[in-house]
């Protein structure tokens, strides 16, 4: 006689889920990714920045590894970015679905964006607050607080004091308006 249970079970797994659940329980999501994200995050930021001089990939190498070394020491530091990953691999795909929205109504995004400065300051200010909203939620799934070691909501003072920035923006608009030199300003 089958058990039924295990018959569902099987239908649900695939070799490909099976792969993903051993490479789980090796730890390599919790060690090997967060390293090699790390590792190549410094190590660009390094190389383009030449911080540590011209000719110093190896110096480069070097400190981009020892940073990610002591990174995926650290439980809790490899369990925020864990949860904070797939969070903004959601938001990406929703951000690139809405600019292909937008693209089938207006075209060219790229133009829509290069005529139309504020829609780059407006879309630069959700991305950033879609991220600060990211970190919130998997440093608050990993240590059960809305940052490491702080006590403070960011989102929900984020959130209470939007009335206030939208007044502030609107007067900000008005000013610009007023003093923008004729002939500028996208028109």
């Amino acid at each position: 006689m089958v058990n039924n249970t295990t018959v569902v079970a099987n239908a649900t797994a695939t070799p490909f889920t099976g792969g993903i659940q051993i490479l789980q329980d090796l730890g390599f999501f919790d060690v090997v990714v967060p390293f090699i994200l790390v590792f190549a995050i410094i190590y660009g930021v390094l190389a383009k920045s030449k911080i540590l001089g011209e000719k110093s990939e190896n110096l480069n190498a070097l400190v981009a590894f020892s940073i990610a070394l002591l990174f995926t020491a650290t439980a809790s530091v490899t369990g925020v970015i864990r949860e904070f990953l797939p969070i903004i691999g959601l938001i990406s795909v929703m951000i690139i679905a809405l600019l292909i929205i937008v693209s089938l109504f207006f075209g060219d995004v790229t133009k829509l964006f290069a005529e139309n400065k504020w829609l780059k300051s407006v879309s630069i200010i959700v991305i950033v607050l879609a991220v600060v909203w990211a970190f919130s939620m998997a440093t608050t799934s990993v240590t059960g607080e809305p940052f490491v070691g702080m006590e403070v909501d960011i989102m929900g003072m984020i959130f209470s004091y939007v009335p206030a920035v939208i007044v502030m923006a609107f007067i900000g608009l008005i000013v610009y308006f007023i003093w923008k030199e004729p002939g500028k300003g996208g028109e």
